[in-house]
């Protein structure tokens, strides 16, 4: 049955995708995901069309895919940056007493945390207290850009904020 597919691959995808983050870390888990979820919609595309030819079913089965990665990618970029769980993570034995709260989610503490994300996932790095986009941020904020010309999103980069080509 053609729904089936699919979701049998999305669950494969997850799997390896959770070994991949596992053993390729630096990539990061949207880098992973898209390496393992493109062979894998591609191998689903070939099997499809294999199996149903040029049908609705075939168009359906990638789209089903295409739909539920994207609901993936959603659901586990969401939970990284969630607020709640967040707080249940500092909760954890051991890690952190509640009168300590205040001063981690004050507006500078979940600046300093985020500021913390973006150096682990190696888009920040500090020299001498400044923190200083890297190669890796470089190239996410021109492919930002050119992503937003191409859908027709004006680009009007603040004056504090300057533009990288």
């Amino acid at each position: 049955m053609w729904v089936l597919q699919p979701i049998v691959f999305l669950v494969l995808v997850i799997g390896f995708h959770a070994v991949l983050c596992r053993l390729v870390p630096r990539v990061g888990a949207l880098g992973n995901f898209l390496l393992v979820g493109t062979l894998a919609g591609a191998a689903l595309t070939v099997r499809a069309h294999a199996e149903y030819g040029r049908g609705i079913e075939t168009l359906a089965s990638i789209l089903v895919y295409a739909f539920a990665c994207e609901f993936y990618i959603f659901l586990f970029s969401m939970v990284s940056s969630s607020i709640s769980v967040s707080l249940l993570l500092t909760f954890r034995p051991g890690n952190i007493v509640g009168d300590q709260l205040p001063l981690l989610y004050s507006s500078s503490g979940m600046i300093s945390r985020r500021l913390e994300k973006l150096v682990a996932a190696g888009l920040l790095s500090q020299n001498g207290g400044i923190y200083v986009t890297t190669d890796k941020a470089r190239r996410s904020i021109r492919t930002f850009y050119r992503l937003r010309g191409f859908f027709g999103h004006a680009v009007h980069p603040s004056p504090e904020v300057p533009y990288v080509q």
